[in-house]
């Protein structure tokens, strides 16, 4: 449980100068978690961790009492490099043991001391592996589970806005924040505190004379500084920041410095040409410089719209620059009832180099992308549209990228709208992957399509209404392994036969029951961490039947006229099918079997 608590107010100054402040406030309560219950035992040692929150591994080993379809454990002593060591757990289904129930917490590689095993055992059973001789750890799970910690966040907030004239201000806003990772611990307080700010200046009102042609100048310059220790509890900047900028998703905090400078020059018709600045450095000797030129530009009824960005990037161990231009190019046939036709450009070139090697980081990576489309007029509630566009991709080989797969890919839509008692809305794709390299992509050619059809109907002012979906397509599906778990008998559907008698449940050993008090055990399906490609069809109908949109009560109406005027009828099916993806398209929903 936690409590939560925001208040924010705004000040009006005579319409020139603008002031809100806000106050947040999240607090976890300490002695009522929702998810766990932590004995005196585990809330001593929450308090000794202090912000190392990230290491509270809990040994998880409870005693246990032997019991048929349990995986249990008993602790065991071994010997290794010379030293004695205790407390291992071995997979044990002897009730004579002293036996523990285990849960185990996947660590990473080369970061446990326990490996899954690759046996039948109805769930999931570990082995202890020893470490080699510098005593490196050779697992990726251990028998600990991380405890959570009660935290704080709060967060205060004042914001200017002064407006020197109606389009020309000056916004300021700073923020101070607390974050206590740990409430449990007194230990690590000093860099609970944090501050951010942002200023920018903008100038929206100038206007320049350029070849007797009167153009809209608008300006902005600003600055946003935010310390390591800073806590956002909400995400500062867009999804695509750190890409970017060329950086990793997962990376350490650090103070950020960013200046940023744009200009746009607009004409009356609503052409315009900007170009913007931007310098980003952090306190981990990262710092990056980008340049982005945006173009519109009209000329007899051809439209060119164009976004060139490129960014140049240096730190401690690498270098790199990403360039990145879209180019777009249409005209609209007036003549042939504004039929629209086009092309367009896109392409990302990220090149990313280690400054020791003089190799390309995994980071790096290109495409290039050329398109071209058709489309109707798109105001029309009756429209269509066909495009193609031919997709190559490049993957780092030591300094160079070079191209490891291209593909071809198709698009239709079309919309039919008009008809208020019937419409239909298709929209379907192909793509057809081939490789170029092998040696560079693991993936293998492919044909993959995706397609959607709705049809709405309304129709006898509302006495039939509803609509009909059908959808194709293929994806990554997670694998899904399973284990038999046991409920009363006559409410499952498998028994348990011990066939090897070593008195542990293993999944070859589950059968379908015949006689109802074997039924014991049901199926249980759970996600895994692997993926394979799978295709799906999926059909959904729903239909609906109002008779009083057509019956008419008179004054004194008949039973059955009144029975029908209060009735309605609904009828809805959906049908979802997945399998995995054996290289044909699946199309038909009613199948039994694929």
């Amino acid at each position: 449980m936690n409590s939560q608590i925001y208040v924010s107010d705004e000040v009006n100054f005579k319409n020139k100068l603008y002031v809100n402040v806000g106050v947040y406030s999240n607090t976890d309560a300490k002695n009522t978690s929702i998810n766990q219950t932590l004995d005196n035992v585990q809330k001593q040692f929450l308090a000794n961790v202090g912000d190392g929150i990230d290491t509270a591994f809990f040994v998880n080993a409870s005693r246990d009492t032997f019991s048929l379809g349990k995986i249990l454990y008993k602790k065991i002593d071994t010997l290794y490099n010379g030293t004695r060591h205790d407390s291992i757990f071995v997979l044990s289904a002897n009730r004579n043991d002293a036996l523990f129930n285990v849960a185990f917490t996947y660590m990473g590689p080369g970061k446990g001391n326990y490996i899954s095993l690759a046996n039948a055992t109805n769930g999931k059973s570990f082995t202890w592996v020893k470490p080699d001789a510098n005593n490196v750890k050779q697992g990726d799970w251990e028998p600990v589970s991380l405890l959570v910690t009660p935290k704080k966040t709060q967060v205060f907030t004042v914001s200017t806005e002064y407006l020197f004239k109606p389009k020309t201000k000056l916004k300021t806003e700073v923020a101070i924040s607390k974050y206590d990772i740990n409430l449990f611990s007194k230990k690590d307080k000093g860099n609970d505190d944090g501050i951010a700010l942002k200023t920018e200046f903008s100038d929206d009102e100038k206007r320049i004379k350029l070849f007797k042609s009167t153009l809209q100048l608008q300006t902005k310059i600003g600055y946003e500084y935010v310390q390591a220790r800073f806590k956002r509890f909400e995400r500062l900047r867009n999804v695509e920041f750190l890409r970017d900028w060329s950086l990793p998703y997962e990376i350490a905090v650090a103070d950020e410095h960013i200046i940023t400078f744009s200009t746009k020059i607009a004409n009356v018709k609503g052409d315009f040409i900007s170009y913007a600045f931007a310098n980003y450095n952090r306190s981990d000797d990262y710092k990056g410089f980008r340049h982005q030129l945006n173009q519109y530009a009209t000329l007899n009824g051809w439209k060119l719209l164009s976004n060139i960005s490129f960014t140049n990037t240096n730190n401690i161990f690498q270098k790199g620059i990403f360039l990145r231009p879209a180019i777009d190019i249409s005209k609209e046939l007036i003549k042939y009832k504004k039929i629209q036709i086009g092309a367009g450009y896109s392409s990302e070139y990220n090149k990313q180099t280690f400054k020791l090697a003089d190799t390309l980081t995994p980071l790096s990576f290109a495409f290039n992308n050329v398109k071209i489309y058709v489309k109707s007029n798109q105001e029309k509630l009756n429209k269509w549209g066909l495009s193609y566009f031919k997709r190559n991709d490049l993957y780092p080989v030591k300094n160079a990228l070079k191209i490891a797969d291209k593909s071809d890919n198709y698009n239709f839509f079309t919309e039919l709208m008009k008809n208020e008692k019937h419409q239909i809305k298709l929209d379907i794709t192909y793509r057809k992957l081939s490789i170029v390299n092998t040696q560079i992509t693991k993936q293998k050619a492919d044909e993959s399509l995706l397609g959607r059809a709705q049809y709405l109907i309304n129709v006898w002012k509302g006495f039939i209404n509803g609509d009909v979906l059908y959808e194709l397509g293929a994806g990554q599906e997670q694998k899904r392994e399973f284990t038999y778990v046991e409920v009363p008998a006559g409410q499952g559907e498998y028994t348990w036969i011990d066939y090897n008698n070593n008195l542990i449940p293993e999944l070859n050993e589950f059968e379908v029951a015949v006689f109802q008090d074997q039924k014991k055990y049901v199926r249980v399906f759970t996600p895994s961490n692997q993926y394979v490609k799978a295709n799906y069809v999926q059909f959904n109908y729903s239909f609906n039947l109002l008779p009083k949109a057509i019956i008419k009560l008179t004054a004194k109406p008949s039973l059955l006229k009144n029975i029908l005027h209060k009735s309605s009828t609904s009828s809805a099916l959906q049908i979802s099918k997945k399998d995995i993806s054996t290289g044909k398209f699946q199309f038909n929903p009613f199948t039994k079997n694929w």
